[in-house]
């Protein structure tokens, strides 16, 4: 069964840390691994306030309520639905780090004919 691997990040350096690969120690915090989940956010402060999420490689920029705001807290629901196909140049290249090419190359060992035939290529929306 595919899951997603939920993690969360702890500002702007640590998110550079982990997605360059500079150092095997340093991992984001592991929140959940499902095919389905929900988070709930909310400010402690009282105030409003911004954090920075990222779903399939895209960023972006998500308000978060005070906490006790009437709209209550931000609920973020995922869920799979399916896989795609990744291309990545597994030639040895600036900017590719060595785990990402390393994956890439274990599942070309792994994939088979029959797999590639059946992977849902659609993309969908919610």
């Amino acid at each position: 069964m595919d899951v997603a691997q939920i993690v969360g990040l702890k500002g702007g350096v640590h998110t550079g840390a982990v997605l360059t690969g500079v150092s095997d120690h340093v991992h984001g915090e592991r929140i959940a691994q499902a095919s389905e989940v929900e988070v709930y956010f909310e400010m402690q402060n009282g105030r409003k306030g911004l954090t920075h999420m990222r779903l399939d490689g895209e960023p972006w920029a998500q308000p978060i309520p005070a906490k006790g705001a009437p709209e209550g807290p931000l609920k973020v629901h995922v869920k799979l639905s399916g896989s795609s196909r990744v291309l990545i140049n597994t030639h040895n290249l600036p900017g590719i780090n060595a785990k990402a090419l390393q994956l890439s190359k274990r599942e070309e060992q792994n994939s088979t004919p029959e797999q590639d035939q059946n992977r849902d290529d659609t993309p969908t929306t919610h």
